[in-house]
């Protein structure tokens, strides 16, 4: 566990007044250093602005914080890193595969009762965040009282500590100019035997997400460079997942279950 709590909060920002009220104003983050890039003159990839940060202004020693323009912390981020481990990959809410055996009765024709047993594969949620507008939002996520692994954590908020990205030299991948960026940054620590895990956290993040077809570009990409993972992230599930999967490696399989 670290000493050092020196916090840098990165956003790359299309909406001034969204991140002067959330992150710049907070409150919680006045002792935060904060680094913003500006997107709305010229567009750039967030992983390009994440990784300008990682190669030219991240500090010797402090915990990272990579957040969108719209997620508020509603307490003290010291308070959160001071209780972690500076070896693994954190975010506010994370998704995990997990099993569970079903049992099915049923009766068939002349015959008597009849079981079938089989398992199961869903997601679970883990890191409960408030998502919406103030007095609109919904809680997403389970929540958990010490971080729980993972298999990837949203884009939405990702914390990392410098020692690691230098020791590693992590890096976040351009191709995911806009969407799963955070997802990869995770899938491609694994290599590491880097963990990643969901932390509780007292937030509110305002938008659910776009999940247009960009997104689901993106995905397939993602899904060719870990062709042997099986993971979940925040926005597909297990059931969208084996789609995708059977559509990239055998067309025929593309509108299954539709």
């Amino acid at each position: 566990m670290t000493s050092n709590l020196n916090i840098c909060i990165i956003s790359v920002i299309t909406n001034h007044e969204q991140y002067n009220k959330l992150i710049a104003h907070n409150p919680f983050l006045q002792k935060c250093i904060l680094k913003k890039y500006d997107n709305t003159q010229e567009n750039l990839p967030i992983p390009l602005r994440y990784n300008h940060f990682i190669e030219h202004e991240m500090p010797e020693d402090a915990w990272l914080v990579f957040c969108h323009q719209d997620f508020e912390f509603l307490e003290s981020p010291s308070s959160i890193v001071s209780k972690l481990t500076p070896d693994r990959i954190y975010g506010a809410v994370g998704v995990k595969t997990t099993t569970r055996k079903t049992w099915n009765l049923k009766i068939g024709g002349k015959s008597l009762f009849s079981s079938h047993t089989g398992t199961d594969i869903y997601p679970i949620f883990y890191g409960q965040i408030r998502q919406g507008k103030e007095g609109q939002e919904t809680l997403i996520g389970q929540h958990i009282a010490a971080p729980h692994l993972v298999d990837t954590v949203d884009e939405c908020c990702l914390i990392v500590h410098s020692s690691l990205i230098r020791k590693f030299n992590l890096r976040f991948d351009p191709v995911f100019d806009f969407h799963l960026y955070s997802a990869d940054f995770s899938l491609s620590a694994r290599k590491h035997s880097i963990s990643t895990c969901a932390v509780q956290i007292n937030c509110r993040h305002i938008s659910p997400g776009n999940v247009n077809q960009l997104f689901w570009e993106k995905y397939q990409l993602l899904l060719k460079k870990y062709p042997t993972e099986f993971f979940l992230t925040t926005c597909v599930g297990v059931k969208q997942f084996i789609q995708q999967s059977l559509a990239l490696r055998w067309p025929l399989f593309h509108d299954l279950g539709n």
